[in-house]
């Protein structure tokens, strides 16, 4: 995994796809796509291990399945957006640097106890005890699937917006921040110089592969916030149905199809819903215990 990481990064550093090969139908459209998979799974599994850790230090062992999970993914994504952030500060966002932490995580992987954590992750336990709502939450399992595939080739695969301030401004100023290697330069974009300093993220995936895979990690946060969404339905409704529809209607919502994933509005929304789904929980089991 590491070694396809490394092969990606160093293929993008030489391909400008999102730039002067863009809208030229050839191979390396498909062999960018396959780079830009790579290195957004290296990304999600370093966050996922260094967010793994984290929890561990704060006494988090407690926490078992998706609830552990969800825990994880925040931890981790907090660390790593936070270092990015401070590498901007210090004009210090260099693709060889940010790969080379990456990769220093590597030799830790071993220690995470994945088989353990597969056992410990029950979200594939959707179906329901009776059999009629083990047929109604297949029939819906088998919807989202379609939905997510639909979602995935349209918000994430396909080339951005070729209008509006997509182009205008958000992805030039992505651009000029991954070119001068720091957020803290006002340059045309003064705009968003005062209000996503902070959108790590993005920076992250533009140097690393380029403004095109920044959709594709957006995307891959947007189908875990929905997962903190079924849980947190299927706890208070008390039917994994009821779940799986609050999960369909979030993902399939009109925000959702024609929102443009490149921008930071989704990565706030998407932790703002992680966050909003654990008080939601944390409230019910006050309530419950009284």
């Amino acid at each position: 995994m590491a070694i396809s990481f490394c092969l990606s990064v160093l293929w993008f550093d030489g391909n400008d796809v999102f730039g002067d090969q863009f809208g030229i139908a050839t191979s390396t459209f498909h062999v960018a796509t396959v780079a830009r998979l790579v290195i957004v799974a290296f990304l999600m599994i370093t966050i996922v291990f260094i967010g793994s850790l984290f929890l561990r230090c704060i006494g988090g062992g407690g926490l078992v399945g998706v609830d552990n999970f969800l825990a994880t993914v925040v931890l981790g994504g907090g660390v790593v957006a936070t270092i990015v952030y401070i590498l901007g500060i210090l004009g210090l966002l260099y693709t060889w640097l940010i790969a080379t932490l990456l990769i220093a995580c590597v030799p830790f992987w071993p220690h995470f106890d994945l088989k353990h954590y597969s056992r410990s992750f029950q979200l594939l336990k959707f179906t329901g005890e009776r059999r009629w709502e083990s047929y109604l939450d297949a029939v819906l399992m088998l919807g989202l699937l379609l939905l997510i595939a639909y979602v995935f080739l349209w918000k994430g695969l396909v080339a951005p917006s070729v209008h509006g301030d997509i182009v205008s401004h958000y992805i030039p100023y992505y651009n000029s921040v991954v070119d001068q290697h720091s957020n803290t330069n006002i340059n045309e974009f003064y705009w968003h110089f005062y209000e996503f300093k902070g959108s790590s993220f993005h920076f992250l995936t533009t140097a690393l592969a380029d403004v095109q895979a920044i959709q594709i990690f957006m995307f891959t946060l947007l189908c875990i916030a929905c997962i903190a969404l079924f849980k947190t339905v299927q706890r208070i409704g008390g039917s994994t149905s009821i779940g799986l529809l609050a999960f369909g209607m979030f993902l399939g919502s009109q925000e959702v199809l024609f929102a443009d994933l490149q921008k930071a509005h989704v990565t706030i929304a998407v932790f703002l819903h992680f966050i909003s789904g654990k008080c939601c929980l944390r409230r019910m089991k006050r309530i419950c215990a009284h």
